[in-house]
């Protein structure tokens, strides 16, 4: 029993091309023979190393998976500079609210006390400067403050993602040094039992002694 090293198709010996995917039949029959386990020692070796690379090879696939959906994140543009109106139009209110009930109190006392309503005249005055001056030193204070916390955000998603890129490219090399170790089993083992939980089965077959050999236990597998 042999199998596409390509897409994991049965080929018989007399195939030069998968009757699947047309990939070209490049293992001999007789490297498919000696690519099979002799003993039932041999075959749960090989089942347990399996498991071990496909067990990797699946963390890595789940790996990137990860990487792959921060990376294609929306992109994050660079933070634009806020101008401290933003900040500062509030304080226009509180002066205008400030000098009307104050200029209504100096209005309501001028008619009993001439002093009182010129203190209040003048606290109407007053608080307009005060408060637009207040204003806009606290507006310009939160405006650097939310400027730079904007950039350090900025900044440091920039650099995640120069740190996932790398780590994506050390997953892929991983993964394709996995590949190879396990291709060359590829033309023994069919394309859907070619994970860590099928040779996790095919090596509880074998302990159990329900099959003899790693070919059987592939067999009853499929």
């Amino acid at each position: 029993m042999a199998f596409c090293v390509n897409c994991g198709g049965e080929i018989t010996e007399s195939d030069v091309f998968c009757p699947n995917c047309g990939a070209k039949n490049e293992v001999s029959p007789e490297e498919t023979a000696a690519a099979y386990p002799q003993t039932k020692e041999e075959g749960i070796e090989l089942a347990d190393k399996l498991f071990t690379l496909y067990k990797s090879y699946e963390r890595t696939a789940k790996e990137l998976e990860d990487i792959d959906y921060r990376l294609h994140a929306p992109a994050v543009d660079a933070p634009r500079q806020h101008a401290a109106f933003k900040f500062f139009w509030p304080f226009l209110i509180y002066a205008s609210v400030a000098f009307t009930i104050l200029y209504i109190a100096a209005i309501l006392f001028s008619q009993t006390s001439y002093e009182a309503a010129m203190f209040f005249y003048s606290l109407a005055l007053l608080s307009i400067p005060i408060l637009l001056i207040t204003g806009g030193v606290r507006a310009v204070r939160l405006r650097s403050e939310y400027n730079q916390s904007e950039y350090e955000t900025f900044s440091k998603t920039r650099k995640q993602q120069g740190l996932d890129r790398n780590i994506q490219d050390s997953i892929l090399r991983k993964r394709q040094n996995l590949l190879d170790k396990t291709r060359k089993y590829n033309s023994i083992i069919p394309f859907n039992l070619r994970n860590s939980a099928a040779m996790s089965r095919v090596k509880v077959l074998l302990q159990s002694g329900k099959v003899e050999n790693f070919e059987d236990a592939l067999k009853l597998l499929r």
